[in-house]
């Protein structure tokens, strides 16, 4: 018996995490402009916009790389597991705050979850100044 609730248990902790990353990632999306990244929520409400100007480097990470010492307090995520590795690390000159929810420290590490990546980091790497 106690076999069977620790086996229901994390079945869900796991389900719950795919859940909530599904739900942040349609809460959390991303727009690449002639100006910048502009962060959505919905896909309608502006909640942030990153100039090009401040961006120092973009790429695609690992999972693993989000969870070491520096990236775990200090970094903003718009998402949490990054379905099929789809994670994107966007570092910053200058920090950023969100407007929501009320953010109190200055973020220069960001990690964003874009549904293409590659796309996504090609996009930027395309417009970011020489």
């Amino acid at each position: 018996m106690k076999l069977l609730i620790i086996i229901v248990s994390l079945v869900g902790i796991v389900g719950g995490i795919l859940t909530a990353d599904i739900v942040i990632r349609f809460m959390f999306q991303h727009r690449i402009t002639d100006a910048g990244i502009d962060i959505m929520l919905f896909g309608k409400i502006p909640l942030q916009h990153i100039a090009f100007s401040n961006i120092t480097e973009i790429r695609r990470v690992s999972f693993k790389e989000t969870l070491r010492s520096q990236n775990v307090f200090s970094a903003l995520r718009f998402g949490i597991y990054g379905q099929s590795g789809g994670i994107v690390l966007l570092q910053l000159r200058e920090g950023i705050r969100l407007s929501f929810p009320p953010d109190i420290f200055k973020r220069k590490t960001l990690f964003v979850f874009p549904y293409d990546p590659d796309r996504f980091v090609q996009g930027v790497l395309q417009r970011l100044p020489k």
